[in-house]
C-alpha cells in the first residue's frame, strides 16, 4: 500500500490528481430525515422523542459507516489488511490536511528537475536493489535501462550520474528518515508511496 502517493490538494504542481474524484456513492450525501412531529410539537428533550431522534441518529450513523469500505476501495486499500484503517487515516489526511502534504520550495531561476521525494525515490529503489545482492553502481545501471529509466531520472541518462545522485540522496533528511521507521510494515508503505508518487508525477503525460 503506498501512502505517500500524490492524493488530492496542494502537490508540488498544485493540480489536483484524478484519485481526488470520488465517484458513485462516495459523492452522495447521507439525507436526514425531518425531525419527527412529536419533536416539533413536545421538544426534543421530551422522554416520547428521544427514541425517535437516537434510531435516527443510528441510521445516519450506519449509513455513513457502510461507505468506509468503498473509501478503502477508491484509495487502492485491501479490505482485508489487517492495518486499512491507519492506511485510510493517512490517505485521507495526505488528500485533505494540507500539513500532511508536500510542495517544492520556492526558489528563484527554472525549477530544479530534481527534488527531495524524487531523490528519496532513488535511494529506496537503489536500496531494494542492493538488498538483492547488488551494488549501488550496478544497481544504478539496472535503473538508468528500465523502459521508464529516461523521464524517471531527468537528466541522469548515464549509471555514473545516477550514482552520484544516489550520493547525494543518502545524505538527504527524508531518506535518512524513512531509513530509520522502526516498523517494517509502515516503513514498507512510505517507502512505496514515495515511489509511486515521483512515478505518477513523471509520467509522460
Amino acid at each position: 500500500m503506498l501512502l505517500f502517493e500524490k492524493t488530492k490538494a496542494v502537490t508540488r504542481n498544485n493540480k489536483i490528481p484524478p484519485k481526488s474524484q470520488y465517484s458513485g456513492p462516495l459523492t452522495d450525501p447521507v439525507v436526514c430525515c425531518e425531525a419527527p412531529l412529536a419533536a416539533q410539537i413536545l421538544g426534543v428533550d421530551h422522554p416520547d422523542v428521544a427514541p425517535l431522534l437516537q434510531a435516527e441518529t443510528e441510521r445516519v450513523t450506519q449509513a455513513v459507516l457502510d461507505k468506509l469500505p468503498l473509501l478503502l476501495d477508491h484509495f487502492g486499500i485491501p479490505r482485508e489488511a489487517s492495518d486499512k484503517w491507519l492506511q485510510l487515516s493517512y490517505k485521507l489526511a495526505r488528500a485533505h490536511v494540507s500539513g500532511f502534504q508536500t510542495v517544492d520550495p520556492k526558489k528563484a531561476g527554472a525549477p530544479q528537475e530534481w527534488g527531495e521525494l524524487e531523490l528519496a525515490a532513488l535511494h529506496i529503489e537503489v536500496g531494494i536493489l542492493t538488498k538483492q545482492g547488488m551494488t549501488a553502481m550496478d544497481a544504478c545501471r539496472a535503473l538508468v535501462r528500465l523502459p521508464d529509466g529516461g523521464w524517471r531520472f531527468p537528466r541522469s541518462r548515464d549509471a555514473k550520474t545516477l550514482y552520484r545522485r544516489y550520493q547525494q540522496a543518502k545524505k538527504l533528511p527524508l531518506s535518512v528518515f524513512v531509513s530509520n521507521i522502526p516498523d517494517a510494515e509502515i516503513k514498507q508503505i512510505v517507502q512505496e508511496s514515495i515511489v509511486e508518487t515521483v512515478a505518477e508525477d513523471k509520467t509522460p503525460r
